[in-house]
């Protein structure tokens, strides 16, 4: 989380036990994005961009969620992970 909580910025990473826990969290992100994304539509304008391609979801038991200025990378990051 965002050190200052002025910005929307989050990486999450939670490796859990089964595939079935990783899609369960990887739905509560999406939850917490939608949250997010409502919090800062007024607050920080300038930084909504951020969410337009946020990364949430799972692969396989890992779980992930990015909002960051450049997603398109983290999105390469997770996508060339094992």
């Amino acid at each position: 989380i965002c050190g200052s909580g002025a910005y929307p910025d989050e990486l999450a990473v939670f490796k859990m036990k089964t595939e079935d826990e990783a899609k369960t969290v990887a739905e509560l992100f999406k939850a917490r994005k939608e949250k997010q994304t409502e919090t800062f539509k007024d607050y920080t304008p300038k930084e909504m961009y951020k969410f337009d391609d946020a990364l949430v979801g799972n692969k396989g038991r890992l779980v992930y969620y990015v909002v960051s200025a450049d997603n398109a990378e983290a999105k390469k990051i997770i996508n060339d992970s094992k």
